[in-house]
């Protein structure tokens, strides 16, 4: 059902199982587009980067990496803070609906990209014999989140999102009036939980899973409940944001410098530059937090903004609709530039640092949302990138219509919508 202007302004309401119309929140909220576009470009950024330096002696590399780590928690409070708002105020609300109209629009592109990984790395080291073969490796990768693709994991972890929100969602409504302590109580969990995988690394059998605890919903259950609190005091969150925004982006900058401090004491202290560098260490919480806040700001301001930035704000859109593609098939990209031939890649020798890193992260970004608008074109396009064929615009130019008039939709929900139907999307 297309959605024009006039159902953009008119209050949403959803039937209830007794007929009672359920008052639904509604608007476009177009920051939610500026904050998707900046962390899937800084997504993309710290894999070329972490791919074209030293990722594991590297101390610069993964200085940088280290307040990029921020991104994955921004996606993860970007989803818990969408679904949040479709359904807070939902008073018929069903897990099995909300599970029925989710699950496939994710589910169905983690298998389709995590075998299409798994063919690839085939491919590239010339083992298709052993295809047949492999297919127990196969299913391992994508029980443990999809590791042929080593971005597949956030696809995994947001699959578990899903199946968990009817809980999120039990637990925010339980505790109004009390969603600072709620907060309080899970950042406590959360550094537990850092403290744990950085300092425990158990032998035997339980070692052999532990490692994957990267790829579960448990590392990054604080920022879904950041996102879904934010969701149920999102006007009051961006008054203060913007009015307080230059002191965001202050304690953002001096928390990253005092964190890259941190890091150097770790240094000192004998940790290998990954280690010191973690996604999870302890300290690192803060510093996530403050970016993600800073990023959101970022994408009010540009909003507010909008009538100043009209060609941008086009770009920003289009590019929220394709952000889900891109990640799928962006390391896929950069794996084909990066290419080992005779031991090493034959870009890298050609092209040093920073340019190497700098030129790989243009050819990829470019690269990628050249196919992604491809596969967006194509039959059953929300296979491969969660979205149906649509009738995208940028620069004011209609890309596709095919007649239809569907609404569109990403993992996350419509880019910047909350879903008006009587199942959030």
């Amino acid at each position: 059902m297309a959605t024009t202007v006039a159902d953009q302004n008119r209050p949403a309401v959803s039937t209830s199982r007794t007929g009672a119309a359920t008052p639904r929140r509604s608007g476009y909220l177009h920051q939610l587009d500026f904050m998707r576009v900046i962390t899937f470009l800084l997504v993309i950024l710290v894999h070329t980067l972490t791919n074209t330096n030293n990722e594991v002696t590297g101390t610069v590399t993964n200085a940088l990496a280290l307040n990029l780590h921020f991104t994955r928690n921004a996606f993860f409070a970007l989803t818990g803070l969408v679904l949040a708002y479709g359904t807070l105020d939902q008073t018929d609300f069903s897990a099995r609906a909300f599970w029925r109209k989710r699950l496939p629009l994710v589910a169905i592109p983690f298998l389709v990209w995590a075998i299409a990984y798994w063919v690839f790395a085939m491919v590239t080291t010339h083992n298709t014999r052993n295809i047949p073969g492999s297919l127990a490796n196969l299913a391992y990768n994508v029980v443990w989140g999809g590791m042929n693709g080593y971005q597949l994991y956030f696809i995994f972890v947001t699959l578990q999102i899903y199946l968990l929100f009817p809980a999120v969602l039990w637990i925010v409504r339980r505790t109004r009036g009390h969603h600072l302590r709620l907060l309080f109580v899970s950042a406590i969990v959360q550094l537990a939980v850092y403290a744990t995988l950085i300092h425990w690394q158990p032998a035997g059998t339980i070692g052999n899973y532990w490692w994957h605890a990267y790829a579960t919903f448990v590392p990054y259950q604080f920022f879904v409940f950041l996102g879904a609190v934010t969701a149920a005091h999102r006007e009051r969150v961006e008054a203060v944001l913007l009015r307080h925004a230059p002191l965001v982006f202050a304690a953002a900058a001096i928390i990253a410098v005092g964190e890259q401090l941190i890091y150097q004491l770790r240094l000192r202290g004998g940790a290998p530059p990954m280690v010191a560098s973690s996604a999870f260490q302890p300290t690192s919480l803060a510093l996530y937090v403050a970016l993600t806040a800073a990023v959101y700001t970022v994408g009010l301001i540009a909003a507010r903004n909008m009538d100043r930035i009209p060609r941008l704000a086009r770009v920003a859109s289009y590019g929220a609709k394709r952000s889900f593609g891109v990640f799928l098939a962006h390391v896929m990209v950069l794996s084909v530039l990066l290419l080992p031939a005779e031991n090493t890649s034959w870009f890298l020798r050609h092209v040093s640092s920073p340019w190497a890193t700098l030129l790989a992260y243009v050819v990829t970004v470019l690269v990628t949302v050249g196919i992604v608008e491809l596969l967006s074109r194509a039959p059953k396009a929300h296979w491969w990138v969660g979205r149906k064929r649509d009738g995208a615009r940028i620069f004011g130019r209609k890309l596709r219509n095919d007649g239809k008039g569907s609404r569109q939709f990403s993992p996350e929900g419509p880019s910047g919508r909350v879903d008006t139907g009587n199942v959030p999307r």
